[in-house]
């Protein structure tokens, strides 16, 4: 048994003869790795991984806060984000998320006589995420969604 990239501590110890422990430091290049986005970040996020040798599967991950964000941030991304990002060019080969791609390309194409106005069409292909200003301040974010400040100005209350 042997520990890859890093000392041996107390997980060897837990650790049976066929597994492998490895600590990583993911180095966040997200320019490279997410061609599509607009900032360039050299962030490192650390995860440790368990890894079953003779299976060649992970066993168990630890992280800290960082990645926790990072991962369930994913889960605020609305549909029409994730098809867009999928959608686009990338360093590795075009992806495509089933139904979901098709339906954003059928947006795409449509004519724009079959809606009210352009923001109708915006709102489909480039929806708002709720928790949006949170995951700017994350050390990856994916969603290169332009930021926009609604004002609303003061409403008296009594009128409707």
């Amino acid at each position: 048994m042997k520990c890859l990239q890093g000392e041996c501590d107390e997980w060897c110890d837990f650790v049976g003869s066929n597994k492998v422990t490895n600590e990583m430091k993911i180095e966040v290049k997200t320019a490279i790795a997410l061609p599509w986005l607009h900032q360039a970040s050299k962030e490192q996020i650390s995860v440790r991984v368990l890894v079953d040798g003779e299976k060649n599967k992970v066993v168990f991950v630890e992280a800290g806060k960082d990645f926790a964000d990072v991962l369930l941030s994913f889960l605020t991304l609305p549909l029409g984000t994730i098809a867009r990002l999928v959608n686009k060019e990338s360093n590795v080969h075009k992806v495509s998320f089933g139904g979901l791609s098709s339906l954003y390309k059928s947006v795409v194409n449509i004519e724009e006589e079959h809606f009210w106005t352009d923001t109708c069409i915006e709102m489909l292909l480039q929806p708002r995420n709720p928790m949006e200003n949170y995951c700017q301040n994350l050390k990856l974010n994916i969603d290169d969604t332009e930021n926009k400040v609604l004002c609303v100005p003061e409403l008296d209350m009594h009128s409707f």
